[in-house]
């Protein structure tokens, strides 16, 4: 994990955030702790209030930090099984029917089926604790962030169309299609890399570095995602984070315009609060000694050449 956490620093959308005073300087910290309330919850660790702790972090800092409210509470709703839990519910419903009806409590204590149990080989809880667990986390992420929107426009500020940028990207109308599904908005957090990047800390050295982690990071992911199973914790953030990075970016889009009335790039920095899932994911993969010595190289090279050529210049 710790090797692949190493990439982190070649992304130039983190040294942005970190290196600046943004709400996008918290996103991967954010993420993680998601990840970690989410899991810990689900292991019977801790109690199902620290969801609510956990979705009000998100919503509190900034909307695109639920990106990780929506990844956790994509393998909750996995785990949930809601198709089998529908369909146990309405058999659970005939069969009471049924029961009131001939009256007869032998009869009702027989034909009432139970609820689906939980699935010891994965956790302690039930598939209906994992639907609550999505109810706080997600209602508590979108109850923070609402409060925190309320706030801000209460305050005393100038209307956002008196800005000069805004005034350059105001859009009104349905954006076109090119504007909303090109490379640069469907693969922007996938990974979310790239960002603003001053040019003497560019070269052809640090570009291999980038491509090298790139391809590492978007690779692990799509296949992990291919593998998907129910019981499989990485595969299922595979999935979510897959999902989230090409349809989260383009909603994205749809969503300022939409919103604020300019159409803007989703920045690769918005996605950071997925970092932590990704590293999970690639960490994953080196499950031997030469697995975690080629990851252990090819980070500390990459780290090596992004930061020298900084100090260098």
């Amino acid at each position: 994990m710790l090797a692949a956490l190493t990439f982190v620093p070649v992304m130039p959308a983190a040294l942005h955030a970190s290196s600046t005073v943004n709400p996008d300087a918290s996103a991967i910290l954010v993420g993680a702790v998601v990840m970690l309330l989410g899991l810990a919850w689900e292991r019977g660790r801790i109690p199902l209030w620290t969801l609510a702790v956990a979705g009000a972090i998100a919503g509190g800092t900034k909307f695109t930090s639920l990106l990780a409210v929506g990844v956790m509470c994509g393998l909750f709703l996995v785990r949930a099984q809601p198709v089998a839990l529908g369909r146990a519910w309405w058999e659970r419903r005939k069969a009471r029917r049924t029961a009131r009806r001939l009256d007869d409590d032998r009869d009702r204590s027989l034909d009432v089926p139970n609820l689906p149990g939980a699935d010891d080989s994965i956790s302690p809880r039930r598939p209906v604790e994992y639907l609550l667990g999505i109810v706080v986390m997600l209602g508590t992420a979108f109850v923070v962030s609402g409060l925190w929107l309320t706030f801000d426009r209460m305050r005393a500020t100038i209307d956002p169309i008196q800005v000069p940028q805004n005034q350059t990207l105001a859009f009104h109308g349905i954006p076109p299609a090119y504007s909303v599904f090109s490379p640069t908005q469907v693969f922007a957090w996938l990974p979310p890399w790239n960002g603003y990047d001053p040019v003497r800390f560019t070269s052809p050295y640090v570009i291999d570095a980038r491509t090298l982690m790139t391809y590492v990071f978007a690779g692990a992911v799509i296949l992990a995602a291919l593998r998907v199973a129910r019981r499989d914790t990485i595969s299922l953030f595979a999935i979510c984070c897959l999902v989230a990075a090409l349809v989260g970016a383009p909603a994205f889009v749809l969503l300022n315009v939409g919103v604020s009335k300019v159409l803007v790039n989703p920045e690769a920095r918005y996605g950071l609060s997925l970092v932590p899932f990704m590293a999970a994911i690639v960490a994953s993969y080196a499950r031997n000694r030469i697995g975690t010595t080629l990851l252990w190289a090819g980070s500390l090279t990459s780290f090596a050449v992004v930061v020298g050529t900084m100090l260098a210049h």
